[in-house]
C-alpha cells in the first residue's frame, strides 16, 4: 500500500484441538506463529487450562475449557492488550474457578452436563464476556468444560473411586435391564399359558359334545 513501510506482524500463542495422527481421537496441540492477519468474523475454537481449581468439597482439579471465540473488533484485539488470547484466558480464569467451586467433583463429572452449562448461565461469567467484547473486541460465543481431572496427592485415589462408582452404576443398570427382560419374558409366559389353557378348554368342550 502507498506510504506503508511494512505489514504489521505479531507473535501468537494458542492451543487447539487437532486429529491425533495415531487415530485415537482428538488431542491438544500448542502452537506459536508469527502472524500478519487476524481472523474476523470467523469463529475459532481455542483450548484453555485452569489448574488447581478447588471444587465444593475442596478437591483440586485441572479443568480444560473449550472457548469458541469471534473477533468483532480487530483493532482492539491487536493493539489494546499485549496478547489478546492470553489476556482473555487470564481474565476468565477467576470466574471459571468460582463456577467450579459451586460443584462437587462428582457433579462436575456427571454426564448430564449441568456443570458444563454453568458457564453459559453464570452472571459473573456473562458480565466478564461482555467486558472482554467491549474493551478488547473479543466475543466468547461458547465456553464449555471439556475435561475435569483431579490433581494432587489424592488424584489417583479419586480417579479409582470414580471408576469404581461408574462400574457399579453400570452393573446396576445392567441388572435392572436384566430384571426388565425377565419380567417381560414372565408376562409372555403368562400370556401363552392363558392362551393354551383357553385352547385346551375349548378342545375338551368340543370332544365332550362329540361324545364317544
Amino acid at each position: 500500500f502507498p506510504l506503508t513501510y511494512a505489514v504489521h506482524t505479531y507473535s501468537f500463542h494458542w492451543t487447539s484441538r487437532v486429529q491425533d495422527p495415531k487415530g485415537d481421537g482428538m488431542i491438544q496441540k500448542p502452537r506459536e506463529e508469527t502472524l500478519s492477519h487476524i481472523l474476523a468474523p470467523q469463529q475459532e475454537v481455542y483450548s484453555a487450562l485452569v489448574e488447581g481449581a478447588k471444587t465444593k468439597e475442596m478437591v483440586p482439579v485441572n479443568a480444560s475449557i473449550m472457548l469458541t471465540i469471534q473477533i468483532v473488533n480487530p483493532y482492539k484485539a491487536l493493539f489494546v492488550p499485549h496478547q489478546w488470547l492470553k489476556t482473555v484466558i487470564n481474565q476468565i480464569e477467576p470466574d471459571v474457578r468460582e463456577a467450579i467451586g459451586r460443584y462437587t467433583y462428582e457433579e462436575l463429572t456427571e454426564s448430564d452436563g449441568s456443570a458444563s452449562n454453568e458457564l453459559e448461565t453464570d452472571p459473573g461469567f456473562k458480565k466478564r464476556c461482555h467486558t472482554l467484547e467491549e474493551e478488547y473486541g473479543v466475543k466468547i460465543t461458547l465456553a464449555q468444560f471439556r475435561s475435569i481431572e483431579p490433581t494432587g496427592k489424592h488424584a489417583d485415589e479419586i480417579t479409582k473411586n470414580s471408576l469404581r462408582k461408574y462400574s457399579a452404576e453400570q452393573e446396576v443398570r445392567e441388572a435392572e435391564q436384566r430384571v426388565l427382560v425377565t419380567e417381560q419374558k414372565a408376562r409372555e409366559i403368562d400370556i401363552l399359558a392363558g392362551a393354551t389353557e383357553r385352547r385346551l378348554k375349548q378342545e375338551i368342550g368340543v370332544l365332550k359334545e362329540l361324545g364317544p
